[in-house]
């Protein structure tokens, strides 16, 4: 059976629009794979790929990921997009005030009140100053988990807080993010025990993923931003991507921090296993036959490009087609691009096979057959 089900929001957004959400939007760029940031607004920021890292930001850049940035305290850190982009935001010159900028992403009066007063209880210099920020709209379903993964990085040290939010608003009724009835989620701070996940001085998050879900059909306006608290300098860094890249410090490998104490926000995503990878070239056509005296087999896929070809032909039982590097789904990128999954066979009955594809772009063709007994298929 076929289900349509937007479980990993790819950002997980790429959305497989059931029935009349099947033309409700067309353009992409949720991973910033595209190299820039269309289709997002930004409060400020520089068109140009970001390759240098410093305390200070200039707002929002794509970047191809951090390599051994050192803010301080002994910790280097390199941290990785999915797929070839993410987005760095980081306050700075040109950055606008806390409040402008959280009525740009579209929270109420009431909610901003709320997130500064909790902000000034936790004691010392923890007054929101500047920030930048990030939204676009998104059309989401009620009874849908999305899903968009995130990571902080500090630039300070304690005592001296900044952090970082998401936020979902404008459409019918009050979402629940991060476990939480509300428009919004405080995301990764420097100071212990603030916000959702926090990271000590000089520290990062690691990889994480925001959970939401909304009440009612219909548009939304997904937001992010980093903002400083007390000051305006050693500004935090926050990226995102549609799913988790990888970060390691001084060199090895970095697990994501767990929830706060009495946080409602996941835990995160366990640590994915590694898979080989193919590039899938233009008019390149990559193809896979196994026979009928091999079970249990899987193949994982990612590819970027217009005009690719993958053809997979699995001819047993309990089989599966997924993506690379721990990735729930294969994920296909791109336009013009033609998908041929065939498990199972015709003959023989045998079955349980799996396929779990992600397709974001234009006038792609997916072809999946499955035979026999005990197969599911997830398309986003």
């Amino acid at each position: 059976r076929v289900r349509c089900q937007l479980k990993k929001l790819l950002f997980a957004l790429m959305m497989l629009f059931c029935s009349s959400f099947v033309h409700a939007q067309t353009t992409v760029n949720y991973g910033f794979e595209n190299g820039n940031y269309t289709e997002w607004t930004v409060s400020n920021g520089s068109t140009a790929l970001r390759t240098g890292w410093s305390p200070n930001g200039t707002g929002s850049q794509v970047t191809t990921g951090m390599t051994n940035y050192c803010p301080g305290g002994g910790k280097c850190w390199t941290v990785t997009p999915y797929g070839s982009y993410m987005l760095a935001i980081q306050a700075g010159s040109g950055s606008v005030n806390f409040d402008p900028a959280m009525t740009s992403l579209g929270l109420q009066p009431s909610a901003i009140t709320s997130i500064r007063s909790y902000l000034t209880s936790l004691g010392g210099n923890s007054t929101p100053t500047n920030a930048s920020w990030v939204k676009r709209s998104v059309s989401l379903q009620a009874g849908v988990t999305y899903t968009f993964s995130w990571q902080y990085l500090s630039t300070d040290y304690t005592p001296y807080n900044d952090g970082s939010i998401i936020t979902l608003t404008g459409g019918a009724g009050v979402p629940t993010v991060n476990g939480l009835t509300q428009n919004y989620a405080l995301l990764g701070f420097t100071n212990p025990g603030t916000g959702n996940y926090s990271t000590n001085s000089y520290g990062a998050t690691g990889w994480q993923v925001a959970v939401f879900t909304v009440p009612a059909d219909g548009n939304y306006t997904l937001g992010f931003a980093s903002f400083n608290l007390g000051d305006t300098s050693l500004s935090p860094i926050l990226f995102i991507d549609q799913l988790q890249g990888s970060t390691s410090l001084n060199g090895a490998v970095f697990n994501p921090v767990q929830p706060n104490a009495g946080s409602s926000a996941p835990p995160p995503p366990p640590p994915a296993p590694s898979y080989p990878a193919v590039t899938v070239t233009a008019n390149q056509t990559a193809k896979t036959n196994q026979t009928t005296g091999i079970a249990s087999n899987s193949i994982y896929i990612q590819s970027f490009g217009n005009f690719n070809t993958v053809n997979i032909e699995q001819f047993s039982k309990f089989n599966s087609v997924r993506g690379i590097n721990g990735a729930q789904s294969m994920l296909i990128n791109g336009n013009t691009n033609t998908v041929t999954i065939n498990q199972g066979t015709a003959i023989t009955p045998i079955g349980n096979n799996l396929a779990e594809l992600s397709i974001t772009g234009s006038n792609n063709n997916v072809s999946l057959t499955q035979q026999h007994n005990a197969k599911y298929a997830e398309v986003d």
